[in-house]
């Protein structure tokens, strides 16, 4: 849902500068939304501790599969994955913020 409101707002030109224009482009949101709420330590949490509850969940459960395995009922654990790193490369690219070190580890 966060992806598609960011999504809603058309990427920065090459070069530009949006202090010289009455509206935000894409960059600008994720930004403020990141220095407001600290997003991406937000989402890296979150991926971290999904990957504890499958850790625990493995340990009860070793035969469970990347396909079987629905921690939330719905969604498998790769798709779980993939949409969170998805979401995470959105926000770094199109926002060109960085992961820091005490993120990435």
């Amino acid at each position: 849902m966060m992806r598609d409101i960011f999504n809603m707002y058309i990427e920065a030109p090459q070069h530009s500068s949006s202090s010289h224009t009455n509206f935000f482009y894409r960059q600008d949101v994720i930004q403020h939304f990141d220095n407001e709420s600290s997003l991406i330590e937000l989402l890296t949490t979150n991926l971290e501790c999904y990957m504890v509850k499958v850790k625990t969940y493995l340990e009860v459960n070793p035969d469970a599969t990347p396909e079987n395995l629905l921690l939330d009922g719905r969604t498998n654990h790769e798709q779980q994955v993939n949409d969170r790193l998805a979401f995470l490369r959105l926000i770094l690219k199109d926002g060109r913020l960085y992961l820091s070190l005490s993120h990435a580890i």
